[in-house]
């Protein structure tokens, strides 16, 4: 017996030895095999020579030929004897390289490289280098950038699509590129999986990986401990200034009464230090912020958090990021709030905030507080389970929404339905209300439209329109202007006993099924990561990265993955511009849209901490460009789409109270019960800009749209509207001139004079205030999209504002603009033509803001508010 168990014994341990063996093996030649990845281009180090035109052996040329291009040999390499010198000094003509390799048998999955610096003493770095898959003609590409000190190597990587047969790789420049580019050590080489692909890859198009299976719930860290065993676990949080010390004391001397243990009570002063160490520590490309890694940082052991975002550091963080909707407004007067806070960051670590909108609500909390901790003690242990605590204020409960179709948001504006715009949904305005009222009647709602019969699928088309695009699967194909509070919300609200394990799963899958439907949208971020050039979108791509970002943040703390890693990079490149440029398209030139090309932005930097626009200074750029554009007018029409959240944001973000000044010339109700973040500013902050009156306040034009338009003036004469006002009140004088033509749904216009108002009495109002010059009853065929700004003075009472539009049809046109306050507004047109012509004729257009009528000697004549108005030829 003993002889056959010994026996028995050794065959098992060879049996799972020679598995082991196995697996070993296979490692090491996966190991081997990747470690000796075959480069499948030839000469991609050019140490095999060149031709007489400069072309290296076994590569093909690309364009060439053309005057001011040309390829060389340089001894300047990255490695060997040999790198390829692209020079391209032609605007007009393209130049490069381009090899072709078929694909290996079973590969799918490529990365391509290749090492570059700028030529000494040449015109810098340039081109692009591109992998193109055949027969499908799909391809990746990125811009190449960088110095004549230093080699820097560019990485892009792709997935074959099927049928994929063979590749090719360009280096190469476009029309415009003027560069001396050395190019060194080109590769192409095959990866054996995506997750490897995308830890090496540098520029990749993201929409090639779907999101990874979701095997099992993530572990939900219901519980926050805050004594074990006669032992502290949790920490009381008070602001520095002493607000809170009597109730922190109270909590901390209820503790000991219960435990005997003695928690230890900390300043929000101390995230200030975390932040300042983790911003001078911090190193871009980074997967958090700074912001966020310093709250990660005090998120070690569970704690307690007295007041709300305006009172307390630690809270206005938390809220920042969308982990609390404690503020001025929520629960509102007298309201408090006692609610758990689970695992935020994905260590563990849990939260019990205990605030209300002011020192009443918190005094209230505290006491419901030390009530729950009573029932919950056990011996010299404390902890609690998931808790929501809620009591609204006053004000608030009279004003509670009886469904959420009925509900406004603090993203509301003039122009927009409440609560169905930008953010918000039926699904998500369901979270909301039970998130901020703990009624489950809106958790149930929120499960029924999550999975919808039949039944809730008319209503979704009823109610949401194209605000949910996949009906059938409200929770993996919202549209992206409407998308990235849902899962914010369900970051919030999980943990409810209300929901099932089963219904959580199955919830989070669907979430994780949103990365598809973003990857096969036109505006999804992760097609451009990596890529140099790339700059702030439109508010379409703007909310798209913003969804994107909230989505993969949430996976990649509960269940990560580099695929989610890299869709979080992915989001947060879309914004990384803002650190060097004022390139937004926004909603490019609707001026009364601005405001909602900016507030994405703003949410992006708010919910990642990511404040690079603020300190590049570029955000104020952006918001002053937005004070040209408002009149002062109550409800006029750029204010009617600035939402309360989109003002209330500015203020805090900029501390500027100008912005407050702005929300109040709107009728938008501020007592109104609203879901979501108010961002409500202190009392006292409201200011009037009065720093715009007798000035002009210009937008800048971006380096990119001028350089990109290829606009015929210097780069310091281009701006994309300007205006002057003797005050900021709707009586004072106010002149917009609106030099960029943006060529989308606006009418056409090119240095117009968009509004004109003298006093309270508006007499322009419109884009056909211009010149249109036309020869033989026809314009030129290329017409001129934009105005340089050559002169513009204020001197006492009077603004002197030139213009001129050098490519104006048929020769150059200079408007010339003087404007005497309160009295006239002289407007001088001069067209020099740029040949003799006979039948040159200038139309002088005028667009007023009421009905006219035109008198015997030219004169037309028009009535404001009582006034009678002229136009003198």
């Amino acid at each position: 017996m003993v002889e056959k168990y010994l026996t028995a014994g050794v065959m098992v341990m060879l049996v799972k030895w020679t598995v082991a063996l196995n697996i070993m093996v296979g490692i090491a030649l996966c190991a081997a095999h990747a470690g000796a990845r075959v480069n499948l281009l030839t000469n991609g180090g050019f140490e095999a020579g060149f031709n007489e035109k400069g072309i290296p052996h076994g590569w093909n040329a690309y364009g060439g030929g053309a005057e001011n291009t040309r390829l060389a040999m340089s001894k300047i390499a990255h490695s060997g004897k040999c790198a390829l010198l692209i020079s391209d000094h032609n605007p007009t003509a393209e130049v490069g390289i381009s090899q072709t390799a078929p694909l290996p048998k079973g590969a799918r999955f490529l990365i391509a490289s290749v090492w570059v610096r700028a030529l000494p003493s040449g015109r810098g770095i340039g081109g692009f280098i591109q992998l193109r898959f055949l027969p499908s003609n799909k391809f990746v590409q990125t811009g190449l950038r960088g110095n004549a000190t230093e080699w820097q190597r560019y990485t892009i990587a792709g997935r074959a699509p099927d049928g994929t047969k063979s590749i090719v790789l360009y280096l190469y420049t476009h029309r415009s590129t003027i560069c001396d580019t050395l190019v060194d050590d080109v590769e192409v080489k095959v990866v054996e999986s995506p997750e490897e692909l995308l830890r090496e890859m540098g520029a990749v198009d993201l929409s090639a990986f779907p999101p990874p299976p979701i095997e099992r719930l993530k572990d939900l860290c219901i519980d926050t401990e805050i004594v074990r065993d006669g032992e502290p676990c949790a920490a009381i949080v008070i602001p520095e200034n002493g607000r809170y010390d009597a109730l922190a004391g109270k909590i901390a001397d209820a503790v000991v009464e219960l435990t005997g243990a003695k928690l230890p009570i900390i300043r929000d002063s101390q995230l200030h230090e975390l932040i300042r160490k983790a911003k001078r520590e911090h190193r871009e490309p980074s997967l958090w912020t700074p912001l966020e890694i310093a709250l990660r940082k005090l998120f070690t052991c569970n704690l307690v958090i007295l007041g709300n975002r305006s009172t307390n550091a630690v809270m206005e963080h938390l809220y920042n990021f969308y982990y609390t909707y404690l503020d001025l407004k929520y629960p509102g007067t007298g309201g408090y709030l006692v609610r758990s806070l689970h695992n935020p960051f994905g260590n563990g670590v849990n939260a019990i905030l205990v605030g209300g909108s002011d020192d009443a609500g918190v005094a209230k909390a505290v006491d419901e507080l030390i009530a729950i901790m009573r029932r919950a003690v056990k011996g010299k242990s404390l902890a609690l389970g998931w808790t929501m605590r809620i009591k609204l204020g006053a004000e608030l409960k009279l004003n509670l929404p009886k469904s959420a179709n009925e509900c406004g948001a603090w993203e509301d504006s003039v122009a927009y339905s409440p609560a169905t715009y930008f953010g918000w949904n039926s699904v998500s305005r369901n979270m909301a209300l039970y998130y901020m009222t703990g009624d489950e009647k809106f958790a149930r709602e929120f499960l029924r439209l999550a999975f919808p019969d039949e039944t809730a699928i008319r209503e979704i088309w009823r109610v949401d329109g194209e605000r949910i695009e996949d009906k059938q699967h409200p929770l993996s194909g919202p549209y992206h202007y409407n998308a990235h509070m849902m899962i914010l919300l369900w970051d919030l609200i999980e943990e409810s006993p209300i929901f099932t394990d089963e219904q959580r799963l199955r919830i989070t899958r669907a979430f994780a099924e949103q990365l598809k439907h973003w990857q096969a949208e036109w505006c999804y971020a992760g097609r451009q990561y990596g890529n140099p050039n790339v700059t702030v979108g439109t508010r379409h791509d703007q909310y798209a990265a913003l969804s994107l970002y909230c989505l993969a943040r949430y996976f990649c703390k509960y269940y990560p993955h580099i695929i989610w890693k890299k869709n979080l990079e992915a989001a947060r490149w879309h914004f990384a511009s803002l650190e060097r440029t004022i390139q937004v398209a926004g909603e490019l030139d609707h001026l009364w849209w601005l405001n909602t090309g900016l507030e994405p932005l703003m949410s992006y930097m708010l919910i990642s901490g990511d404040r690079r626009a603020l300190d590049s200074g570029v955000l104020h750029s952006l918001l002053r460009a937005y004070d040209a554009i408002i009149s002062c007018e109550r409800n006029e029409a750029h204010l009617r789409c600035q939402s309360l959240s989109f003002a209330h944001k500015a203020v805090y973000l900029t501390g500027d109270g100008r912005f407050i000044y702005y929300r109040d010339l709107t009728d938008l109700n501020l007592s109104a019960f609203r879901i979501g973040q108010s961002f409500f500013p202190p009392k006292g902050m409201v200011r009037k800009p009065i720093e715009l009156a007798n000035r002009i306040t210009i937008a800048p034009m971006s380096v990119e749209t001028w350089r990109g338009r290829n606009l015929p003036m210097r780069y310091e004469e281009a701006f994309q509207f300007l205006s002057y006002r003797t005050g900021v009140t709707a009586s004072d004088d106010y002149i917009l001139v609106d030099g960029f033509y943006g060529g989308v749904r606006n009418p056409y216009h090119c240095l117009a004079i968009s509004k004109l108002r003298i006093g309270d009495k508006t007499l322009l109002l419109g884009y056909l205030n211009q010149v249109i010059a036309r020869h033989g009853g026809l314009t030129e065929p290329t017409i001129p999209m934009a105005a340089a700004l050559k002169v513009r003075k204020v001197v006492g009472d009077v603004a002197h504002i030139e213009c001129e539009v050098p490519n104006f049809s048929y020769g150059v046109w200079r408007r010339r603009i003087v404007h005497v306050t309160r009295r006239f507004t002289l407007v001088i047109d001069e067209l020099s033509p740029r040949t003799d012509m006979d039948d040159l004729e200038a139309v002088v257009q005028w667009e007023l803001a009421t009905k006219s009528h035109a008198t015997d000697d030219g004169r037309i004549e028009f009535k404001v508010k009582g006034a009678r108005a002229t136009i003198v030829p």
